[in-house]
């Protein structure tokens, strides 16, 4: 569950 908030996170500030 954590990684995939990071994850999420992650994408949200590089949508590239």
């Amino acid at each position: 569950m954590k990684k995939s908030l990071r994850h999420a996170c992650i994408a949200s500030s590089n949508p590239l």
